[in-house]
């Protein structure tokens, strides 16, 4: 008699069986770390525009803003940062924009309306929320504190 080569069909079932298991397992886990990665990278994204900020006010000695706008034609548009943010100075009496982001449309960002930093790297109190489908357990806080300096902290409130 002649030996076949191939698969049983137990062994393609218990195969189909394993790889449905460990997709079971592994897909959730997939989305969890992908909403991970953009909070942290929404975070770091409007950390770094703060930092670049605070360190332009003080190169130039002169006052430097931070706040959400769609576009730099818009200017400064309320108090939603999801839509994007600009760090923009007053070169020559026009509002010259040096940065901008685009945000992160999957990820709500909700602060106050306009951070100004001053020549010496001071700038007020400020908080900026970021929330994203999973709550405020997840969520991050981004706060100045009155050296200017940004810091990062998980969510005491609850999201919008």
């Amino acid at each position: 008699m002649q030996r076949q080569n191939g698969f049983t069909l137990i062994e393609l079932l218990v195969t189909i069986t394993v790889l449905g298991i460990l997709l079971g397992v592994g897909v959730p886990a997939l989305s969890e770390l992908v909403a991970n990665n953009r909070m942290i990278s929404a975070t770091n994204d409007l950390v770094a525009s703060l930092q670049y900020a605070r360190s332009e006010a003080i190169a130039r000695n002169d006052e430097v803003t931070v706040c959400p706008a769609v576009s730099e034609a818009d200017g400064c548009s309320g108090n939603d940062w999801s839509a994007g943010w600009m760090v923009f100075a007053q070169i020559n009496g026009n509002d010259v924009a040096l940065r901008t982001s685009d945000g992160s449309p999957v990820i709500d960002i909700v602060g106050d309306a306009t951070i100004v930093y001053r020549g010496d790297g001071r700038a007020g109190f400020a908080s900026i929320r970021l929330c994203d489908s999973r709550g405020k357990n997840h969520g991050r806080a981004v706060s100045l504190d009155r050296t200017g300096r940004p810091s990062v902290g998980k969510l005491t409130e609850e999201c919008p």
